[in-house]
């Protein structure tokens, strides 16, 4: 493992060919050290990419343990992310994507000892809707795939690189809703296993988890007073319900894939008693627990300790000082309690909720440091534990290397940049990363970076791996690209977008503003109708990505053109006090 001292540094095993690699696809055509659009030349080849974590299997059907391919004994700890669309709508200006918290979380000398990660795919974001609700089957199968391709994938390969597991949680919860007895969300989760259990099916590390929290109908549901408890007959009843409604979902799972496959439960996956005594059919199976503070779900042992002692038990949400009441508490009160009980039953697998600032309850702060007294025990709480039922490390006579010295920016051009970094003894070759998103693999430097967004800020990061790690990542930020057509000409020969567009004898056009609607973005609405435009992605919503935009343009000749429908704060002139003045509104 990584042991350099770099902050913010990653560490963990390297992994096997994923089935992303989407900007590998024209490498053998590109010309040597560069990286453009979708192409990423002096790349590694697939086969030289250490394999990932090796798949775990339940040690018998009637065994709580899990175990590796040398059969020993493995307990997980970790922490969720937030939804992978959401982080990445956001980065890298409120939020880290989803893989560079993961890195974080992975990243011993920072503090952090996860060794699972829990990627909470919800509907609503696959929808590109973002917070609240959406009916069953209001996202399409093209919304899906794309969410998968350009979020989730890249989520699933930096796992693999920092040599942890990957849960894959369909993420639908109350007050999303909706029943899960319902027809129309059954269709739904079908889909959605049909396509990501058969995408992920080769990758080891990967653990699916069938439905976060399938909260009604239970016994008892509306109930305010005198209400019946997980061991009335009526919640047996419910819990056997639930079995012949999700059977068919494990069943499709099982159809594509034999990866360690997780299930929860009724009244938001808190009925985890009665899974030793009504499993579900099949092979290689665990169930889920979510625990907060509630009054009403103690003590713990008799509603998830006693079964995580019959069956494997993953308790994929737990924590305190959220501001919901089932979240209230402190370090103090309910840090001894959680300590006690993992440790009583040691074969339950802790994933905390959750990695992030604004997601609760939080244990982090907007600069991705510990700031709370959960996120405080949390750290502590995978530190002291590391090691302890660890699987078995692939590579265990080889280091991590240690992490690249400073990213230098050679060139810069409208979509090109050029960048070098020292290279690293034992390195294999090295991760390039442009705005937190993994773009592929290298060899060394320098490289081109093309495919950006003229008049843009860029994040270019690196790290290097070899078959035991990947190491500290290393950035350049905010790399101000110039405006389009500037600067030099920094196109590969050849590969990639490198081949010029053929002349033609078009005259070009400009367009100017109307009185009534702006010329620059693509579509953007005036929401409030006041004749400002502050939605400029045009998405129906005004959020962080439509302050992005202004923020990253605001200078150029296009929004300058159009500084009427911008002037957020009512000078006359576009500047970056609009840019404030659309930020407050959000």
């Amino acid at each position: 493992m990584n042991d350099d001292t770099t902050p913010r540094s990653t560490t963990g095993a390297s992994t096997q060919a994923t089935t992303r690699r989407r900007l590998l696809k024209a490498a053998g055509a590109a010309a040597a050290g560069s990286l453009v659009g979708v192409g990423l030349t002096n790349s590694v080849s697939a086969s030289s990419v250490a394999s990932a974590p090796p798949r775990l299997e339940r040690k018998s059907s009637s065994s709580n343990l899990i175990v590796d391919p040398q059969g020993n004994r493995v307990t997980l700890r970790g922490v969720n992310i937030v939804d992978p669309w959401r982080a990445g709508r956001d980065a890298p200006y409120y939020k880290f994507r989803g893989e560079r918290s993961v890195q974080l979380a992975t990243n011993h000398d920072n503090g952090w000892h996860a060794n699972i990660i829990r990627v909470p795919m919800q509907p609503n974001d696959i929808a590109r809707q973002g917070a609240g609700s959406i009916e069953p089957g209001a996202y399409t199968q093209e919304q899906l795939d794309s969410y998968i391709e350009k979020y989730v994938d890249p989520i699933v390969e930096e796992c693999a690189y920092q040599g942890v597991y990957c849960i894959l949680d369909y993420h639908r919860h109350w007050p999303d809703g909706p029943d899960w007895d319902q027809a129309d969300l059954h269709e739904e989760i079908t889909d959605f296993w049909d396509t990501v259990a058969a995408r992920y099916a080769e990758q080891d590390h990967v653990i699916f988890e069938v439905y976060n929290e399938p909260t009604t109908p239970y016994n008892g549901a509306g109930c305010i007073q005198d209400c019946p408890d997980v061991t009335d007959d009526g919640s047996e009843q419910t819990w056997l319900n639930w079995r012949e409604t999700a059977q068919p979902w494990v069943d499709t799972i099982r159809q594509h894939a034999s990866n360690l496959t997780i299930i929860g439960s009724p009244r938001w996956s808190q009925w985890t008693l009665w899974a030793p005594e009504h499993e579900f059919a099949g092979e290689n199976l665990g169930y889920v627990g979510h625990f907060y503070t509630q009054e009403g779900l103690r003590p713990l042992s008799t509603y998830f300790g006693e079964a995580s002692e019959q069956v494997p038990v993953f308790i994929t949400e737990f924590g305190f000082g959220g501001s919901g009441s089932h979240m209230n508490g402190t370090r103090e009160e309910h840090g001894p309690e959680f300590a006690e009980f993992f440790d009583t039953y040691d074969a339950a697998h802790p994933i905390g909720w959750c990695f992030d600032f604004d997601w609760g309850p939080p244990m982090l702060d907007r600069s991705y440091e510990v700031a709370t007294e959960w996120g405080d025990w949390m750290q502590s709480f995978l530190a002291d534990n590391y090691g302890t039922y660890a699987p078995a490390d692939p590579h265990p006579n080889v280091s991590a290397p240690a992490a690249p010295g400073e990213v230098a920016l050679l060139q810069k051009a409208d979509t090109t940049v050029e960048v070098e970094w020292p290279t690293v003894d034992g390195a294999d070759g090295y991760n390039v990363y442009a705005n937190q998103e993994l773009l592929g693999q290298v060899n060394g430097p320098p490289i081109v970076i093309g495919g950006l967004e003229p008049s843009s800020q860029a994040w270019i990061g690196v790290t290097a791996y070899n078959d035991g790690g990947s190491s500290a990542y290393v950035e350049i930020p905010e790399i101000n690209l110039l405006g389009e057509g500037e600067g030099p000409d920094l196109t590969p020969d050849i590969g990639g977008d490198a081949d010029p567009e053929p002349p033609t004898d078009e005259t070009p056009t400009t367009t100017t503003p109307t009185d009534d609607e702006p010329t620059w973005p693509d579509a953007p609405t005036d929401p409030d109708g006041d004749g400002l435009y502050e939605d400029l992605s045009g998405d129906g919503t005004v959020n962080f990505p439509d302050v992005n935009t202004l923020f990253q343009n605001s200078d150029s000749a296009a929004a300058q053109d159009n500084a009427q429908y911008y002037d957020f704060d009512g000078d006359g002139t576009l500047t970056m006090q609009d840019v404030l003045a659309l930020f407050e509104t959000v």
